[in-house]
């Protein structure tokens, strides 16, 4: 399925003339979806630090809430780091829900070139350890 991005929202806060708040979004629209449905995703939402805790970065998220749904989005997507915990308890506040979990691996570079990279795959306690083989 090819996606494609369009109707993309930036919003800045001031305050005093300095910029203290950015958020960003856009709606994606799957082209083979026969029903038509399309999303939002929230790209960034970022507070500088000595303005956070007021309130900024609720009103961001509430007005970017607010325009991607006028644009017709079906649901709102956006990805966080479990450890940002002001993050993810702002966002459970205005009824963000984790739907699925991220995964990454992250393979140092200077081990794959001087040895093939084998990961091990452990998928129970019951069974036992195996490396894949070339």
């Amino acid at each position: 399925m090819k996606i494609r991005k369009s109707g993309g929202i930036i919003l800045v806060s001031e305050l005093d003339g300095k910029i203290v708040g950015t958020a960003g979004g856009y709606v994606v629209r799957p082209t083979s979806n026969v029903d038509g449905e399309h999303f939002g995703f929230i790209e960034f939402l970022i507070v500088d630090p000595s303005h956070r805790r007021l309130g900024i970065g609720e009103a961001l998220l509430k007005e970017l809430i607010m325009r991607l749904a006028f644009k017709g989005v079906n649901e709102i997507c956006l990805e966080v780091d479990p450890k940002n915990e002001a993050a993810v308890k702002l966002y459970s506040k205005l009824g963000f829900a984790t739907s699925y979990a991220v995964m990454q691996l992250t393979v140092n570079p200077s081990d794959v070139e001087s040895k093939p990279y084998r990961p091990t795959l452990v998928a129970s306690p019951k069974l036992q350890s195996r490396s894949f083989k070339d």
